[in-house]
């Protein structure tokens, strides 16, 4: 049997009522928590919406059953949780790209200021060498 074959046999089976109420009940919640960090100023715009996409997914796959499975029928995936999964993957795999590549442009920062602050630190050692006769003070 082919996937295709396997997908468009897979039965829709639309959620209960209180699967709907749990996830959306702690999407709102985490949705609020990331809102009172956004106000604070913990967050930047970009933060907000990839984590807000960790908590829309779900909670549209949800909401939207039949919009999910006639989704991942389209595409030829047999269930829609494996949709799910895979958006998840990629949301999670480009908020940790962007993560990344902004951690290695603080310690690039850092480092540059290290250097920066040594060198300094050497000027101000030989401007005092000169004025004091060879005499250094520690700073």
């Amino acid at each position: 049997m082919s996937a295709q074959e396997i997908a468009t046999q897979a039965p829709y089976v639309a959620p209960a009522g209180k699967t709907i109420a749990i996830v959306c009940l702690c999407g709102i919640l985490y949705l609020w928590a990331l809102m009172r960090r956004a106000i604070s100023g913990r967050f930047d715009l970009y933060h907000i919406s990839m984590l807000a996409v960790v908590v829309l997914l779900p909670m549209g796959f949800v909401v939207f059953p039949r919009f999910a499975h006639n989704l991942s029928q389209s595409i030829g995936v047999a269930f829609p949780f494996v949709l799910l999964f895979a958006a998840l993957f990629v949301s999670m795999f480009l908020y940790m790209h962007r993560m990344t590549s902004e951690l290695n442009r603080v310690i690039m920062r850092s480092r540059r200021l290290t250097q920066e602050i040594a060198i300094l630190n050497a000027k101000i050692d030989s401007m005092g060498a000169g004025a004091d006769g060879g005499a250094s003070t520690p700073v």
